[in-house]
């Protein structure tokens, strides 16, 4: 087995074990079909929308069907829950490490990106280039 396939293998054991506590998933991009993206019993927490445009939804398969909850959180409710996170993780009752799949200087981006998109990667943490 080469590296390639080693890397591919450990990246599906990491998704299996995202996948099995995954139970929400928040949005501030403000991407259009964010619910195509929604798993079958999932929360989505929507913040931050400064477009004010109008979103459709297929109700029925993108929402009902999914048993899925919206859940808009705007202003001061979103400073209170940046704080619990904090809390959360100072205390390592939550732990990020296993959806961390690759730390990358910031000027590498765009392969970060492609990774992404082609599923390699879930999520990338970025750090200044050194000067």
């Amino acid at each position: 087995m080469d590296l390639e396939d080693q890397k591919g293998k450990e990246m599906e054991k990491q998704q299996e074990r995202i996948n099995k506590f995954m139970s929400l998933m928040t949005e501030a991009s403000q991407a259009t079909g964010i619910t195509y993206a929604v798993e079958q019993g999932q929360a989505l927490v929507v913040f931050d929308l400064v477009k004010n445009e109008p979103v459709e939804l297929e109700i029925g398969r993108e929402i009902v069907f999914k048993e899925a909850k919206i859940i808009g959180i705007h202003g001061r409710k979103m400073f209170e829950t940046w704080t619990e996170m904090e809390n959360l993780l100072a205390s390592k009752k939550m732990q990020v490490e296993p959806v961390i799949t690759h730390v990358m200087p910031l000027s590498r981006w765009q392969e970060g990106v492609e990774l992404a998109k082609k599923g390699r990667a879930c999520k990338v943490i970025y750090h200044p280039d050194e000067v």
